[in-house]
């Protein structure tokens, strides 16, 4: 079934641009405008498949850890690897989805005959491109950025294509629409996932080993809501999930005191290396504090939620208290929350 127009809170905000559009002053032949949102639109393309691709690598990364734990008969770590490629997976789905929507935008722009069609085109995609970024915000911050400058992006695009006499757009049917794409995005999604991760291989390795995982127990619908409930569990503090307990792991300083790390980023910060980790050069180059929060969050992303601070200082060159540092800075911006 469609996605409910209610489910849609950000299409209200996005569907509330008409009143400002045509503002700009932004002329030229139709072709040109097509020509120019498309070049846009695949410059957006590019940045969701960088993600998508550090995300891929992590998912693949924490399996084959999972398969490392159990031969080495670490049933509970590897039971935390598992859900967090669970978890993981349900973020490449939306991730997935958006790069599918950016796609199919694209070849209906390919098509448009006229300015009507553009407008309803970027609306629609749009509309649904900002419901997954709602979806996103909280859960990781830094990936929740990128999906609101890609909303800023498309905005900015109606604003400079969508003449003033256009005013009688039909909110109901955009919504609609947009429910109806977003549905067909996110079924696409999860049959690409589930080629690069599949469920039933890693019910199996878990199966044997005895262990049971939620997130791994059923086959997950394609649906929103359902997935944004996947994403709840992974996000909350977990008080019977075993994902949720490694989210909310200690930070532990040079003086032993522990501070629990809660969403909007579940941060994991081990004081031991993980295994498998990698280890390179320290850098001769002193870190300005804004690349260090850059390369933390960067880091989180890339690691399903996990900070590995030996691995982080080892890596960039950076001390344990320079990392405690940026992360309180980081919780003051309120884009983590240390409990």
């Amino acid at each position: 079934m469609p996605i409910a127009f209610e489910a849609f809170k950000p299409v209200k905000s996005l569907l509330g641009l008409l009143p400002w559009l045509g503002r700009s002053e932004a002329g030229g032949d139709f072709q040109d405008k097509i020509q120019m949102v498309i070049f846009k639109l695949k410059e957006l393309e590019n940045r969701i498949v960088e993600i998508r691709v550090r995300f891929e690598k992590r998912s693949e990364e924490l399996f084959r850890k999972t398969v490392w734990a159990l031969k080495k008969g670490d049933k509970k770590r590897a039971e935390i690897y598992a859900q967090e490629v669970a978890h993981m997976k349900n973020l490449l789905k939306l991730v997935r989805a958006t790069e599918r929507l950016i796609v199919h935008a694209i070849e209906r722009l390919k098509t448009a005959s006229d300015v009507r069609e553009l407008t309803e085109i970027l609306l629609t995609f749009g509309a649904a491109i900002d419901e997954v970024r709602s979806q996103m915000q909280g859960l990781y911050p830094g990936l929740a950025l990128a999906f609101e400058e890609i909303n800023k992006s498309i905005k900015l695009l109606l604003v400079e294509t969508t003449p003033p006499t256009l005013t009688d757009i039909d909110v109901d049917t955009i919504a609609n629409e947009a429910s109806k794409v977003l549905e067909e995005a996110l079924r696409q999604a999860e049959e690409d996932v589930e080629k690069v991760l599949p469920d039933e291989s890693m019910r199996k390795i878990l199966s044997d080993a005895g262990i049971k995982i939620p997130l791994l127990e059923s086959k997950q619908q394609t649906s929103l809501k359902q997935i944004q409930n996947v994403q709840n569990v992974g996000a909350s503090t977990g008080k019977n999930s075993s994902m949720g307990r490694a989210a909310a792991a200690s930070v532990t300083s040079g003086k032993g005191v522990a501070r629990r790390v809660a969403p909007p980023v579940p941060l994991a910060v081990q004081a031991s290396g993980v295994p498998g980790a990698s280890i390179t050069e320290r850098r001769p180059r002193r870190m300005s504090e804004e690349e260090l929060e850059r390369k933390l969050l960067d880091y989180i992303l890339e690691h399903g939620g996990f900070l590995d601070i030996n691995d982080f200082t080892r890596r960039y060159g950076v001390t344990r208290e320079e990392v405690l540092a940026a992360l309180n800075r980081l919780h003051a911006r309120g884009l983590i929350k240390l409990a």
